[in-house]
């Protein structure tokens, strides 16, 4: 028996099979639990030691184990060659104990020549040239066996090591690696890490004559794009209201009703001096605190006062998200007593309600960042106001920074900052002559602010013993990138008893507990006991409880289902991922009976208000993105906020009545936060802002971008005109100037790398296929994955990817039945139907920025197949650098040599020994790849912008270059000059074909090429540390190492990956369906 770590023995070890034994074992089916490691408990090291010596006292030569993890496999060998037995793997999950049969017959000189002599044989029968485990896998098994067992030789490559005197004699060699041997004389290399790729010479010598050809016919320069037609919503006339306009307007009952809700606010009252300082100065800071109604009431104190005075007023209010700039358009709009599209309206994407009549517009930032690329100067706007600058997102630091350029050739605009939190030194230094505008007061109800020490006695003393036994039973593998504990934090009861004297002993120790916390272990279970305490405290009012993401949200929703208030719950999710009709279900009143519970990512933090809110529940967590300038890739992780988050969050709280925040954390956790979260420019990856900067003619983006309030590191930008220049956006590494590929690239809003996919798919006639890719990748999967049907879903998705292996066709796969089928498809198919609307009319913004470059547009290739092969070309062009070799069950390498691993919720989460491209990688609790398409190695060669020759000889082995690690690829030496004059062919194809109207010359060229991208990848693996991998077709593998042709082959993938990885198994978690 063996202990199963959880209370109890479990059968461990079966009776095995001996020669002429039961198969059965006396019918015991035996396996290993994973729970506990034999290392570290001395009772399953007995009872293991105790089942080998039975087998050595049994005289049988071999008895197979079933052994169904071998997570401990290394512990076990090692424990059967101390006692003299081996531990050898027949095939998977089955392995056998063995004993050398001439043991003590031969001296271990002469078992050292014997293996030697054999392993020689193998490699001259091999064509002078073997891999270890394939010489491993052809010896005896009594050779084998005694040389585990007496020599303690666990894996053949270190026989150069165990033998050397006998391995010299012999004239064999081994690779510095020792993943090769070979014999002396025979050709030496050094990259036996490369991957093989087998490529047809006649197909090569075919694409070579027709590129040759058709070059001739093609124009030099693609044509550059016309401008986009049309003005921007600035320049569009209207009609100021004047004195007899705004006293129209204010007799108007809907106004008058809104009236005294109004004047309770702090900013209505601050009105006089709020306009003072926006008419003393262009730059206004206006500080108040969340919920004293600076959103809503600056905006209208700015359009009356000018409308009283008789000057032209166009108000333009920025907010950072969707969902803000509706509601509070709508709330104004209300106020004024009218409607959308009157004097108050909103602008985003794909929704416009502004008309001649508006003179106050609510939009995001990215909105004005467009108009400005038509109207840099904002002319027809008079006053820009930007909220909620505390943020610091990306898009509003480079607002600013344009705005700073701005109000240089404009001294009549106006530009009015606001904020509850924001460090108001860093404004006032960044805008010469700034006027700040403090509004006194705070919320509407006063605000009672608890901490963990205050809430925990608070509850009833069964819901703390149940929150402390849920506590010691909780258990959660920390991620490798997990933020740790709060640094400054007393450690241990005795720091804690010194810095909170007042508290209770038993609180003391439970604040202990929560010091050690990692920022990513959220307490759901305090966070339903409160829910549950707030609710049978009989007081009415709503609950918001902020979580850091989706799985947080969910998490939290299925726990709250737990309570025995659950029935009197409405829960309602606020996440962007929601619909846009279901995000507004927070803004209705609960039903009657019902309380209603809101869980939120930052969403809810700014901006909207649900006025029947009263308690805040607040983890003191945040899901925040950061950039690596070490591996270049982004990090997305939980975080512990900033103080100023917390003051946002506490304002949401207290609008109809008093109110409560509960802080699940200490008063010292507290004090122990920084003050402000950093700058997001400092923290993200730069591509798209610089090309905005370059597209709007700011002269060099790392110049321009050290203009910004919080300039960014250099090696990031740097980083990012690296890729562009890639790309072929700019001319030159400074990035100033955008080539005619860059100019057309600008015009397509979304990210360039995608924008270049979408041109290179028009030769290649894939283009309504990459459409639909780049307008989810620009956006988010409509891939759902509800709580209890992750298993359903991912199948769901694995069937629309059907044989294609790719999670980018199963979304064209997706989005081609939504448009037959919409809801009732997206129902059965586990897909957001909202979502698939969004990316539907992004599809047809995308086609009209391309018709914008483009003439016409060719119809998709008719043949599934070619139109597969030549969108996985495309993705492979247009994702370069974003290439991983993938080893085994999804863990590989990217071509820089980080490693990642496949996401599980990806239809080749199980996919090896092959490539894949991707869009995007993320360090979550692990570095994951999203969005990937297992691609062939030719279109890798042919597009890779640098391609260097390093080794030449029977094969030609070409690196892809890195900063670290770079990576190897092996072709026949009789196909590599063909190939390098190929490369040079599409290049040029490339530079020609991308961005210019498509003619039949062009698509030519391109069919050509797709013959070399119909590819068949190999499934053989590589290396493994201890063989188990026995059937690999050696046959087919040592030619295609030994550069010997193989008839029909087209393009031939072998993977052999140097890196070993470990064998930790990827739990199994549901797609992913928001991206970042």
């Amino acid at each position: 028996m063996a202990w199963n770590g959880w209370g109890g023995w479990q059968r461990g070890w079966g009776g095995g099979r001996g020669k002429g034994g039961s198969k059965k074992g006396g019918g015991n089916k035996p396996f290993w639990r994973q729970f506990v490691d034999p290392s570290d408990d001395p009772e399953v090291i007995k009872w293991c030691r105790t089942r080998i010596q039975q087998f050595l006292d049994s005289g049988e030569t071999t008895q197979e184990v079933e052994w169904l993890s071998t997570t401990y496999r290394n512990t076990i060998r090692s424990m059967a060659s101390e006692m003299g037995a081996s531990w050898l793997k027949v095939s998977k999950g089955v392995y056998t104990l063995a004993r050398p049969q001439n043991q003590g017959s031969r001296s271990l000189a002469q078992l050292r020549s014997e293996l030697v002599a054999a392993v020689k044989q193998f490699c001259v029968d091999s064509g002078g040239r073997c891999k270890p485990n394939w010489a491993r896998n052809s010896l005896p098994t009594d050779l084998w066996v005694s040389a585990n067992a007496e020599l303690k030789l666990k894996n053949l490559s270190n026989l150069p090591q165990v033998a050397p005197e006998e391995w010299r004699r012999a004239g064999m060699c081994a690779a510095q690696s020792g993943r090769m041997f070979y014999l002396a004389g025979a050709e030496s290399d050094v990259y036996d890490d490369a991957f093989f790729a087998q490529f047809n010479a006649v197909h090569l010598q075919n694409a070579c004559g027709s590129l040759e050809a058709g070059l001739r016919k093609l124009p030099r320069h693609i044509r550059r794009p016309s401008e986009m037609q049309g003005l921007d919503f600035l320049q569009q006339a209207y009609e100021d209201m004047g004195p007899d306009g705004l006293a129209k307007e204010k007799r108007n009952p809907g106004y008058q009703s809104m009236l005294p809700a109004r004047q309770r606010l702090p900013a209505f009252q601050m009105a006089q001096a709020i306009c003072q300082g926006v008419r003393a100065s262009q730059v206004t800071l206006v500080l108040g605190a969340t919920g004293c109604g600076k959103s809503t009431q600056v905006p209208q104190s700015i359009l009356e006062d000018c409308a009283e005075r008789g000057e032209p007023c166009r108000v333009v209010a920025t907010q950072p998200r969707r969902i803000s700039a509706m509601s509070v358009a709508d709330r104004v709009a209300s106020e004024r007593g009218g409607k959308l599209g009157d004097t108050v309206a909103y602008k985003i994407r794909f929704e416009d309600t502004v008309t001649s009549s508006t003179q106050v517009v609510f939009c995001t930032v990215g909105i004005l960042l467009k108009v400005m690329q038509l109207n840099p100067g904002l002319q027809g706007a008079t006053h820009i106001i930007v909220d909620e600058v505390h943020e610091r997102d990306l898009h509003t630091d480079f607002l600013l920074t344009l705005l700073r350029r701005v109000l240089n050739q404009r001294a009549d605009l106006k530009v009015i900052l606001m904020s509850a939190t924001v460090d108001p030194s860093a404004f006032q230094g960044y805008f010469e002559g700034i006027q700040t505008v403090s509004i006194p007061g705070k919320t509407n109800y006063p605000i009672q602010e608890l901490f963990l020490e205050d809430l925990l006695p608070q509850l009833p003393r069964r819901s703390r013993e149940a929150w402390r036994d849920a506590r010691s039973q909780q258990w959660s593998k920390a991620s490798a990138f997990a933020v740790g504990p709060l640094e400054g934090v007393p450690q241990g009861a005795d720091a804690v008893r010194a810095a909170l004297p007042h508290v209770a002993e038993d609180v003391v120790w439970d604040i202990a507990t929560v010091h050690e916390e990692l920022a990513q272990s959220i307490d759901y279970d305090l966070t339903a006991a409160l829910v549950q305490a707030i609710h049978d405290s009989g007081e009415d009012g709503g609950i918001l409880i902020f979580m850091p993401g989706w799985f947080e949200i969910t998490q939290t929703m299925e726990r709250l289902q737990s309570c025995r208030c659950r029935q009197q719950l409405a829960i309602h999710p606020l996440h962007s991922r929601i619909p846009t009709w279901e995000q507004r279900a927070i803004f209705r009143p609960a039903q009657a009976g019902k309380r209603k519970v809101v869980v939120s990512t930052v969403l809810a933090e700014t901006s909207i208000t649900v006025e029947d809110i009263v308690y805040v529940i607040d983890p003191g967590r945040a899901r925040t993105t950061f950039f690596n300038e070490t591996s270049m890739i982004s990090a997305l992780r939980t975080v512990w906020y900033s103080k100023a988050n917390g003051f946002q969050r506490r304002g949401r709280a207290g609008r109809c009545q008093p109110g409560v925040w509960y802080r699940l954390f200490s008063s010292c956790q507290w004090e122990a936060m920084e003050e402000y979260a950093l700058p997001e420019l400092q923290r993200s990856p730069l591509e798209e802002l610089c090309m905005e900067v370059a597209s709007l003619n700011l002269g060099p983006p790392a110049s321009f971008l050290q203009e910004a309030i919080s300039p960014p590191k250099e090696e990031v930008v740097s980083h990012a005109l690296k890729l562009l220049h890639g790309l072929g956006a700019v001319t030159d590494l400074t990035g100033e100037t955008l080539t005619p590929l860059g100019t057309a690239l600008a015009k397509i809003q979304v990210h360039p790398m995608l924008a270049k996919m979408l041109l290179l798919a028009v030769p290649f006639r894939c283009f309504h296929m990459m459409i639909t890719i780049c307008a989810s990748l620009g956006y988010k999967s409509p891939f759902l994955c509800p709580m209890g049907l992750e298993r359903e879903a991912n199948q769901a998705k694995a069937n629309l990817a059907q044989e294609s292996k790719s999670d980018l066709i199963a979304l064209v796969n997706a989005y081609q039945g939504w448009k037959r089928g919409r809801a009732s498809f997206a129902r059965q198919n586990f897909l957001s139907n909202e979502t698939m609307d969004y990316i539907d009319r992004l599809r047809e913004d995308l086609l009209a920025a391309t018709r914008e470059v483009l003439r016409n547009v060719p119809e998709d290739h008719t043949d599934p197949t070619v139109l597969a092969d030549s969108c996985k070309a495309v993705l492979t062009a247009g994702l370069y650098p974003n290439v991983a070799f993938i080893r085994r069950r999804g863990k590989g390498h990217t071509i820089q040599g980080l490693p990642v691993v496949v996401h599980p919720g990806s239809v080749n989460s199980k996919e090896q020994w092959t490539q894949v491209a991707f869009y995007d990688i993320q360090e979550t609790t692990d570095r994951f790849m999203y969005d990937t398409t297992v691609v062939g190695l030719a279109p890798l060669l042919l597009f890779a912008p640098v391609l260097k020759e390093v080794h030449r000889g029977v094969r030609v082995v070409f690196e892809l270059p890195a900063e670290t690690s770079p990576t190897h690829v092996a072709v026949d030496v009789k196909v590599a000059d063909a190939l390098l004059a190929l490369r040079d062919l599409v290049a040029t194809f490339v530079d020609r074909s991308v961005g210019a109207t498509p003619t039949p010359a062009m698509l030519g060229m391109a069919l050509e090429l797709s013959q070399l991208f119909a590819e068949k990848v190999d499934t053989l693996g590589g290396d493994d540390e201890e063989g188990e991998d026995s059937a690999r077709g050696e046959g087919s593998t040592r030619n295609a190492w030994n550069g010997e042709e193989e008839a029909e082959a087209e393009v031939e993938v072998e993977v052999e990956v140097l890196d070993a990885w470990d064998s930790d198994e990827v739990p199994e978690p549901c797609a992913k369906s928001s991206k970042r």
